[in-house]
């Protein structure tokens, strides 16, 4: 394969490997002392030890062997090769160690989708999960054992779910985040507008105490004053880590209403929006362009390996 097509195979296994958004709201709040600027130099630190590392073993492995280098390089070895022996050990413990957040992501979000938002891993009785636990073993044991070219795997993982997690859903998520504040930020400057203020002719003392009780009694609509911008986004953004990460029971134990067709025409009318609001707004341009980049990649990727498998290149 030449080195444009190359590359479009290999973007794939790349979203895959820096892919772990799955558990980033659970990293989040299992973090000691956490706050956004600490979480985001472990994430950097964890992604650039990472990357050093997939760079070293890659630009080694493709020295060693060339244009014969195998999609596992372990392949390339004999299979008595005391160094392969070790690796392979290796990567036995790896898996075995990444698997259970990988399974545990996936177990709980179809148990969500199952029990239409009423039930998770923490909530569902133990015999209903004992059961999804063993299926969803058997599933991953069953698809492992019938696809043995790793390489296809990570290719067809990375370009359909590495490219919606890594490049489509974030940027419109971040897009209707930005889009509901500032709706929410529009609606509070109205009311301070329509608000007439203390009145003309009080001493300095009395309508700083007015002020004072006018913000007491409207605290829930007044916006937040410009120094306290940065720490109101802080909490912000701990808010939606702890939104997504939190169970869609009520905390008091009552269930959430059931996902309906209403619902579905309402989110598919959000997504609508966000994308038009996305694709129309130059302050959303970064967000198209990753949402463009994901949606391409990923059809390319898709594309390339089927024809790929059918050796058609």
């Amino acid at each position: 394969i030449g080195m444009p097509l190359g590359l479009w195979q290999c973007i794939p296994i790349i979203n895959v490997a820096f892919t772990a958004h799955y558990n980033a709201p659970r990293f989040y709040f299992e973090l000691h002392e956490r706050s956004i600027p600490r979480y985001a130099k472990v994430v950097f630190s964890a992604l650039g030890a990472a990357l050093f590392f997939y760079f070293s073993v890659g630009i080694c492995g493709y020295l060693s062997f060339g244009k014969d280098t195998k999609g596992d390089i372990l392949e390339n070895f004999k299979a008595s090769y005391p160094l392969a022996v070790g690796a392979r050990v290796a990567l036995l413990v790896i898996v075995v160690g990444v698997f259970p957040k990988a399974h545990h992501a996936f177990r709980d979000g179809l148990i969500r989708l199952a029990y239409a938002g009423k039930e998770n891993t923490d909530t569902v009785p133990f015999p209903r999960l004992l059961c999804m636990t063993i299926l969803t073993l058997i599933l991953c044991a069953t698809v492992a054992v019938v696809c043995t070219q790793i390489e296809v795997v990570l290719a067809y993982k990375g370009a359909i779910f590495g490219s919606l997690m890594v490049y489509i859903y974030p940027p419109l998520m971040l897009v209707a985040l930005r889009e509901k504040s500032s709706s929410s930020s529009l609606s509070n400057s109205t009311t301070e507008e329509d608000d007439p203020g203390p009145p003309v002719g009080v001493s300095a003392e009395s309508r700083a105490r007015l002020l004072d009780a006018d913000h007491a009694h409207h605290s829930s609509t007044v916006r937040a004053p410009s120094w306290e911008k940065s720490r109101v986004a802080a909490e912000e953004r701990e808010a939606i880590f702890r939104s997504i990460s939190t169970s869609p029971a009520d905390p008091k134990g009552n269930d959430v209403a059931a996902f309906g067709a209403e619902d579905f025409g309402s989110a598919v009318t959000a997504i609508q929006a966000t994308l038009g609001a996305m694709l129309r707004k130059p302050e959303h341009r970064r967000c198209a362009m990753m949402l463009i980049w994901g949606v391409g990649s990923g059809l390319l990727g898709v594309v390339i390996t089927i024809l790929n498998q059918a050796m058609l290149i």
